[in-house]
């Protein structure tokens, strides 16, 4: 189990999105992959290609 740090730039945004309550369910999700030491599936990721 890793622990995860969380910086004041993290808890900053954090703050400005306590009242929505869906971004916050998706965060702490993550989060507890990434605690447990997962990686995050892909669908949860916005990948797009890159150009140039």
């Amino acid at each position: 189990m890793n622990t995860l740090k969380l910086t004041s730039q993290f808890k900053k945004e954090l703050k400005r999105y306590k009242h929505k309550t869906e971004v916050i369910d998706k965060l702490e999700a993550i989060l507890k992959l990434l605690a447990e030491g997962l990686s995050i599936p892909e669908e949860k990721t916005n990948s797009f290609p890159v150009r140039g």
